[in-house]
């Protein structure tokens, strides 16, 4: 014979649906209960909001290996302040770990990522452009073309919607 297990008793108000970020389902209507689990319980992204945060996930494992590289080189190499090489990694590795969080929450369709992710591409061009005038296009070039391209993925209308629904 198999045991039955007593059910406990919901608190009053409480629907007994499942509860995704602190939003409960409607408690009424076959149409709002479609329209939750299609907005809430199984959202689709589209392709230009993925590719938006693989870019920037992208910048921010570039970010944080260059600030591994100068937390590394602040203590075997020999620079010129190792005060200051540490600092600066230890920097980098900070951005590099925001921009990662941002890229996640792209992908997530968050608005808050948005702008973040806006002004490191519109700070990014510039840097950038400095490469490109310094004689290293082979760095500023890419820089440049992943910026523009990120930039246009978050503003087109598919991102747009997604932001804001």
């Amino acid at each position: 014979m198999a045991a039955t297990v007593p059910s406990r008793p919901r608190p009053p108000g409480d629907p007994g649906g499942r509860r995704v970020s602190g939003v409960a389902p409607p408690a009424a209507g076959a149409r709002a209960l479609a329209e939750y689990s299609r907005r809430v319980l199984s959202p689709r992204r589209p392709a230009s909001l993925f590719a938006a945060a693989v870019l920037v996930c992208l910048q921010g494992l570039v970010i944080v290996a260059f600030g591994g590289y100068l937390a590394v080189e602040g203590v075997v190499g020999d620079p010129s302040s190792v005060v200051n090489a540490e600092i600066a990694g230890a920097l980098a590795l900070l951005a590099g770990a925001g921009l990662l969080a941002v890229a996640r929450g792209i992908g997530r369709g968050r608005r808050w990522s948005r702008s973040p992710a806006a002004l490191t591409q519109v700070l990014s061009l510039p840097v950038g452009w400095g490469l490109v005038q310094g004689g290293r296009p082979e760095i500023g070039l890419p820089v440049i073309a992943v910026a523009v391209a990120t930039l246009v993925l978050l503003f087109l209308p598919a991102s747009n919607a997604s932001f804001e629904g």
